[in-house]
């Protein structure tokens, strides 16, 4: 039976709130086994990964780097596997003094790897300081993850080696959030400072230990014995397999060559059928169609400077089809920027821009452009978006559209896009369990990934950022997601719905919401196949 477009058709995935943040997230645990105290030690897990851009946490985006990052790293805090606890990580315990204030007590004896240029030298409070300073580096294009707390921090204070204080310019809703966020790591200055960045090299704290990294190949990991937290990881050994071919990788699944991976959904009912699991995961990786960024350095230029143009690109466009042509139904349809599942961040379907190819013309032809017009879209290739580009393509033409597609290899789309000098777009977005992460980097006055230049739509980013109540926040979350809407500088289409393949050996495996949680630390395999 094909999925439905709705909240109702997410397998494994379980709503619910995080503490005071009213945070809605998911995820599942696959326990074959009934607890740790069955947990085998010992064993290779391999694991398909890719395509991968580079491993650095503090420069990256990429769900397949988080693969190494949290094999290899630790953060202050983390959260629980199905998003809806924030727990801690490295630290001991922390508080919030005022409305300004936060001290993160670390565990003592926690130990980097032994390996240079650390050589198994004790963590302290100075640590962390670095990372949060180098994350926050205002280099567009480069420290993806600046705005978690570039120019939101006053102070980082560390009056011993297991006390860390930070103090906010303002109240900051999103903080502890974005303490734990699975980019916001701990790396050691040495590393750094020897290598240039981190980006073929992940030494921290983590449970694994980086043996062999072979970019879009394989990268090894062998057991930290040091961890500091007792008993963990059961494994001896992870591999990440960089198998970009989706016939290759499923084969090797089918073969039992790996022990996880990404399915493509044309693939899931023959593993289904072959009675091997397959978990369904709603990403909270949009699917958006992007018009042409501007700030105040970059204009916008015609047509895309009228306002009814983009609005009619809003009416022209129809969902639903991205997900029954691209994704065969394994989707999920978007109102606005946050996912609609997110509650309570989301706003009501009832919300959602009508599909109205009348209004559309209409729109066209009050803002001069009765005719239609020509323009290029360009998309990363190969992948799920260029069939997307296509629709566009398609839907757009009944309105008098006319688009050039233009699909570009990755690395050439990704410098193009952070150039913010091109017409239309199909991106795949990022959010997280912090609901600005839907809006500031692309929308906000320092965003990283787009340009928009609405002036009211930053000062209400900025605004709710210091909204301490709930209840408020949530509404003015709403109000300018409504105001996106009414702008229409990206049309949202919707959300995938991923495969991960399990095999019946991998116990204790966290089925991961978002991509986001790819910690193995806790799998144990019983019965293996030799």
């Amino acid at each position: 039976m094909k999925p439905a477009s709705d909240l109702s058709r997410r397998s494994f995935l379980q709503a619910g709130a995080l503490g005071a943040a009213g945070l809605a997230a998911g995820g599942a645990r696959i326990a074959w086994a009934q607890g740790k105290t069955d947990a085998k030690r010992g064993g290779t897990l391999v694991v398909r990964s890719g395509p991968i851009r580079g491993i650095d946490p503090h420069l990256e985006t990429w769900n397949a780097t988080l693969q190494v990052v949290h094999q290899t790293y630790n953060a202050l805090l983390k959260f629980n596997h199905d998003g809806t606890k924030i727990q801690p990580d490295l630290a001991e315990s922390w508080e919030q003094k005022d409305d300004l204030t936060y001290v993160f007590h670390l565990k003592p004896g926690v130990k980097f790897h032994n390996v240079p240029p650390v050589n198994g030298r004790e963590l302290t409070s100075e640590d962390v300081k670095y990372s949060i300073e180098r994350q926050m580096t205002n280099q567009p294009g480069k420290f993806q993850h600046a705005y978690f707390f570039l120019d939101k921090l006053a102070s980082i204070q560390t009056p011993d080696k297991y006390t860390i204080v930070f103090k906010t310019r303002e109240p900051y809703a999103p903080f502890l959030n974005y303490i734990a966020s699975p980019w916001t790591v701990i790396v050691a200055r040495e590393v750094v400072e020897k290598h240039g960045d981190l980006q073929r090299h992940a030494i921290g704290t983590g449970p694994f230990i980086m043996q062999e990294y072979r970019r879009d190949q394989e990268a090894v990991f062998v057991k930290n014995p040091a961890y500091f937290k007792k008993g963990l990881p059961y494994l001896d050994e992870v591999r990440l397999q960089y198998v970009i071919d989706p016939v290759a990788a499923t084969a090797a699944f089918r073969g039992q060559q790996t022990d996880i991976s990404y399915l493509e959904f044309a693939d899931v009912p023959s593993i289904k059928a072959a009675k091997i699991h397959v978990a369904d995961i709603t990403t909270m990786f949009p699917i958006v169609l992007r018009t042409r960024p501007y700030d105040d350095q970059r204009p916008n230029k015609p047509p895309f400077i009228e306002k009814k143009v983009r609005q009619a690109i809003q009416a022209a466009i129809r969902g639903e089809e991205f997900i029954e042509v691209v994704r065969s139904g394994w989707g999920i349809t978007m109102t606005g920027p946050v996912p609609t599942y997110r509650k309570p961040w989301a706003l009501p379907a009832s919300a959602r821009p009508e599909y109205d190819l009348k209004k559309a013309k209409r729109l066209l032809a009050e803002a001069g452009y009765a005719s239609g017009f020509e323009t290029e879209l360009i998309v990363g290739s190969p992948g799920d978006n260029v069939k997307s580009a296509q629709v566009v393509k398609d839907q757009l033409a009944k309105v008098g559209i006319q688009v050039n597609l233009k699909p570009m290899e990755m690395a050439q789309y990704y410098n193009k896009s952070y150039s913010y000098d091109y017409s239309m777009s199909v991106h795949t977005a990022l959010t997280g369990e912090e609901p600005e992460e839907a809006f500031r980097p692309y929308y906000g006055a320092n965003a990283t990934y787009y340009r928009w230049g609405n002036k009211e739509i930053h000062r209400l980013i900025d605004e709710q950022a210091k909204i301490l109540d709930q209840k408020k926040r949530v509404d003015m979350v709403h109000q300018i997601q409504r105001l996106l809407l009414d702008d229409a500088p990206n049309v949202f289409l919707y959300c995938p719905i991923a495969h991960y393949g399990v095999q019946p050996w991998v116990k204790n495996y966290v089925v991961p919401i978002n991509a986001y949680d790819q910690r193995y630390e806790e799998i144990w395999l019983d019965g293996k196949k030799a």
